[in-house]
């Protein structure tokens, strides 16, 4: 009496008989217990009966606590620590010959010492799995064919998951050629653990590690992260995000990313990590100058896209190492913000910067190697006007061009 259970029902008639889904997650759950699998009460699978009855995870899925993060939520360290509990359940399941089939960060739950439990066995003896951005490759056209590996991709899935802080937008042609979208920033991550992701979620099934290997690099990741606690650590298009987690955060991170944070004020930028090499703060439209001085110096990729209240006397306050600089759609900036641009950039975006004439291209940084240029020049850049491109550019990005020839793209 007074233990909270969770109790899954599922809805049929006196006469109707139990879905397999619940045949299949009793006979699973009354066999197997293990630390990282959820705890089994009991359950009923007869003529107009189904239902299965588990111990209560009272903090939730997930997919909820990657989304909105509170408390050691927003700990690198312990999202690695919690991707292991993953792994042990699951190299315990394929240990015992039984494919998951439906793994996905929404069917992790969080108990009360913050540990990971999977759950959702229903489909484990079953041919079939939802199409979704968990999906492997090789579902797509034989969906019977689910096996270890492809639980293995669904992992690969999560860890990409918990280190972007959203879920990866993939479409059906996307699953079936493999595809998964590009780490942001990865260098900036630990280098094992976005190899890690690369190998669970190759192509391939016979590339993929098993668990039991995957249990060893991540242990080897999370030793690795408690000696240096560097991590890649996304905080972006989370509405939730305010002024006091960002002090919460580990003074060692080395890269954040916090685009979209519309309820962040200028007050936040003084209690960053120190030691920060990219920063992410596009479409955080309340950023002012007077924010810009504070920044870590050692900011080297900086991302202020739609910085709106930006004007052109934020730019010598702003760090002198940096390479990368996106000022896209801040359209207070003019021709005399290109006198103090740090000199080292290699890649600049002032897209949308309507007040620069191309005029100035002369007064760019000579390092230049990528350049997106604002639309306003497209109609007038030309065959003379491309001369003025910094020559050491590999990468130029335009469009809606019409008087640029191929005498022009030539130079």
């Amino acid at each position: 009496y007074g233990t909270r259970v969770w109790v899954r029902r599922w809805s049929i008639g006196p006469l109707e008989t139990p879905p397999q889904a619940c045949i299949d997650e009793i006979e699973v759950l009354q066999t197997l217990s293990h630390p990282n699998l959820v705890g089994f009460v009991g359950g009923r699978a007869e003529m107009g009966q189904a239902y299965v009855i588990t111990k209560f995870l009272e903090n939730g899925p997930f997919d909820h606590f990657l989304k909105y993060p509170k408390g050691d939520g927003t700990n690198p360290l312990k999202r690695i620590e919690m991707l292991l509990d993953v792994a042990y359940g699951m190299a315990f399941l394929h240990g015992k010959g039984i494919v998951h089939r439906h793994l996905s960060t929404s069917i992790l739950l969080i108990d009360g010492h913050g540990k990971l439990r999977l759950t959702d066995f229903g489909q484990s003896s079953k041919a079939c799995i939802p199409v979704d951005c968990y999906m492997a490759p090789e579902l797509m056209s034989v969906p019977e064919s689910a096996t270890t590996a492809s639980d293995v991709f669904a992992f690969g899935v999560c860890l990409w998951e918990a280190a972007c802080g959203v879920k990866p937008m993939r479409s059906h042609p996307e699953i079936s050629s493999g595809y998964m979208p590009r780490l942001s920033c990865d260098a900036s991550m630990l280098p094992d653990f976005v190899e890690l992701i690369n190998l669970c979620c190759h192509k391939n099934p016979a590339q993929r590690p098993a668990f039991s290997t995957i249990v060893t690099e991540l242990e080897a990741i999370r030793d690795t992260a408690k000696s240096r606690s560097t991590f890649h650590f996304a905080l972006g298009r989370n509405k939730t995000i305010r002024d006091p987690t960002i002090a919460s955060l580990p003074r060692t991170l080395v890269f954040l990313d916090m685009a979209s944070n519309i309820r962040l004020t200028d007050a936040y930028i003084i209690d960053l990590p120190p030691k920060l090499v990219p920063l992410d703060l596009g479409m955080c439209q309340i950023l002012s100058d007077t924010a810009i001085a504070s920044m870590p110096p050692t900011l080297m990729h900086l991302d202020l896209s739609s910085a709106t209240r930006l004007t052109d006397a934020a730019i010598p306050a702003m760090p002198r190492g940096l390479t990368f600089l996106s000022l896209r759609d801040n359209t207070n900036l003019t021709e005399a913000c290109l006198l103090n641009l740090p000199i080292g950039l290699l890649t600049l975006n002032i897209l949308n910067a309507a007040k620069i004439p191309d005029s100035c291209l002369p007064k760019f940084p000579k390092m230049l190697t990528d350049f997106h240029m604002p639309c306003a020049w497209m109609p007038s850049f030309n065959d003379e006007t491309v001369k003025l491109l910094p020559a050491g550019l590999t990468t130029l990005h335009f469009s809606t061009n019409t008087t640029l020839t191929a005498t022009g793209i030539s130079q």
